[in-house]
């Protein structure tokens, strides 16, 4: 990750243009998804919530993608310049194209409370006042196990459907823009570009959706 105070201004700028480019690419895309999984919520937000959603984004990207750069420039496989500069002259879009490494995440599996679908409804048919008091314990029991499940599996559905698509947008915005680096990026270098991805997605669906869900 870039020192700001150790960098030359250059390209520190460089930096700071790249990230707001790769902001601008996403930003779009993550609003209609928020729009479209919380329904008319989202539009009903305070004003103060709308500005905290922007800087979220934006102050994550600019965190962690700040070192997609170095990352492309460090794990190139053509290390001498001269030779590099040549392949990039010579280079031809289309001829390979990009094949992302994807790692499978914890988010990408699916929660249920359907194992205690039977014993939900037998206690749950049965107004409290009838239940005995273990019974009325179980019924406790339940309803936080319940709770809690259902927090899991709205916060891994919402992972889920966030990060594939920040993944997929970020993807496409450095194949447009970077093409080339990426065509002579190392196997290592990709798996560490992916891992970079994946963190500022993670990150900021996680923060985003401690923001905004309310059960």
């Amino acid at each position: 990750m870039f020192d700001e105070d150790f960098i030359p201004e250059e390209e520190f700028e460089q930096v700071i243009s790249f990230t707001n480019d790769l902001n601008c690419a996403v930003v779009s895309p993550i609003k209609d998804f928020l729009m479209n999984y919380f329904g008319d919520e989202f539009y009903h937000l305070e004003s103060a919530t709308y500005r905290e959603i922007d800087s979220i984004i934006q102050n994550d990207i600019h965190l962690f993608g700040q070192e997609i750069p170095d990352i492309l420039y460090n794990y190139r496989e053509i290390k001498d310049d001269e030779l590099w500069e040549k392949a990039r002259r010579e280079f031809k879009p289309g001829e390979n194209p990009i094949k992302w490494p994807f790692k499978l995440k914890w988010y990408h599996q699916k929660f249920s409370t359907d194992d205690n679908d039977e014993l939900d409804e037998y206690i749950n048919d049965i107004p409290e006042n009838e239940l005995s008091e273990e019974e009325l314990k179980l019924k406790n029991i339940i309803q936080s196990t319940d709770a809690i499940v259902d927090y899991h599996a709205a916060f891994s559905d919402f992972m889920n459907q966030g990060c594939t698509l920040f993944s997929r947008h970020s993807q496409l915005f450095l194949e447009k823009t970077s093409l080339f680096e990426l065509s002579v990026l190392s196997d290592e270098g990709f798996e560490k570009l992916t891992e970079n991805l994946n963190l500022i997605g993670e990150t900021m669906f996680e923060e985003l959706f401690g923001l905004l869900y309310k059960g």
